[in-house]
């Protein structure tokens, strides 16, 4: 028997990536004094958990039906057992038609273009030598497609790269893997090796859903009734934690929601950031390719290749509201202390 797993990733979390293929992903602390923090989470249906009624299980006010539990994590590293049956890594890649005009079909929605790419964003961000992290979870195996992509929210960067990054942006990344058997957990272990923790499911499963995410707490569960593109929410100031990754730079751009006239004090911000943002790149090729799927074994071919096939995700189980995208970073761990 095998069990067919879902990682949802959602909110300020990095992909770290080797060749853009990810290795690990990261979930940045918050340092900031001000409310709201961002928190990093699991989430989980209540109903696919062994016993929710554990002292580390959370209910959110969000959640009146008391349909999921979640976990909040702290300095601590994310493991799964069993790990994935196959030890390969696999992205589905392609360049949709129209960035800027999502197609409502599922296949195109699913490419990891729509991910926020910080080598387009701010091609000179290097990483730190020591991070403080909140979790992270290394990524033995799996394929990554986009699960959640906003139609009606088109991003810009300011202050913009040289080739104007504008783009709608997932807001969710479905790591997909299957394991063998039929029990599955998840295990916390703190960085300093001090403790850890068991999160158990229920054994006889066949799929399985987790959100693991780094978002303010009250974006954990989204509302029945929330916005999907709150118009009100114009700027994402969250994009700026993953400017706590990197060495100094001397622009931050943020997504800024296309065709909303900026705020005088932003219009300032930005001048001044543009007359120091020296950082050039080559545009994203405009051509639609794909949808393709790239592997760490060196295969690469139309979607359905190597091995496993991609799956067709259905509705998110978790609305990320219109912020808080996941962001791919290339970049290596061997060289950074986590702490």
């Amino acid at each position: 028997m095998s069990i067919d797993v879902h990682v949802i990733i959602t909110g300020i979390c990095a992909l770290l990536t080797s060749g853009g293929l990810p290795t690990d992903v990261m979930l940045p602390a918050d340092p900031s004094a001000s409310s709201p923090k961002h928190v990093a989470w699991l989430l989980m249906d209540t109903v696919s958990l062994a016993d929710p009624n554990l002292p580390m299980f959370e209910k959110h006010k969000n959640d009146p039906r008391d349909n999921f539990r979640f976990v909040r994590l702290d300095n601590e590293r994310i493991t799964f057992g069993p790990p994935p049956n196959d030890k390969s890594v696999a992205r589905i890649d392609g360049v949709p038609p129209d960035p800027e005009n999502p197609p409502d079909d599922t296949t195109t929605m699913s490419l990891m273009y729509w991910v926020a790419d910080m080598h387009e964003v701010a091609p000179l961000a290097k990483l730190k030598s020591t991070i403080d992290v909140a979790s992270i979870a290394h990524v033995p195996g799996g394929i990554f497609s986009t699960n959640y992509v906003e139609h009606d929210c088109v991003w810009q960067f300011r202050p913009a790269p040289a080739h104007k990054y504008v783009q709608a942006l997932a807001q969710e990344v479905d790591w997909n893997f299957g394991v063998s058997g039929n029990d599955f957990k998840i295990v916390l272990t703190k960085f300093d090796g001090s403790g850890a923790r068991e999160i158990k499911f229920k054994t006889g499963l066949k799929e399985l859903y987790i959100t693991l995410g780094n978002t303010p707490e009250e974006d954990i569960v989204t509302p029945e009734n929330a916005l999907s593109c709150d118009p009100k929410e114009t700027d994402d100031y969250h994009f700026g934690l993953y400017y706590e990754l990197f060495n100094p730079l001397t622009a931050r751009p943020i997504p800024h929601k296309k065709g909303v006239p900026l705020s005088p004090a932003l219009m300032k911000i930005f001048a001044r950031q543009a007359n120091l943002f020296s950082e050039t790149t080559t545009a994203k090729s405009s051509e639609r390719t794909g949808p393709t799927v790239r592997s760490s074994t060196g295969r690469t071919g139309p979607s359905g290749t190597p091995g496993a096939t991609p799956q067709t995700i259905g509705p998110p189980r978790r609305g990320a509201g219109s912020n808080c995208p996941p962001s791919l970073v290339e970049g290596s761990l061997t060289k950074v202390t986590v702490q």
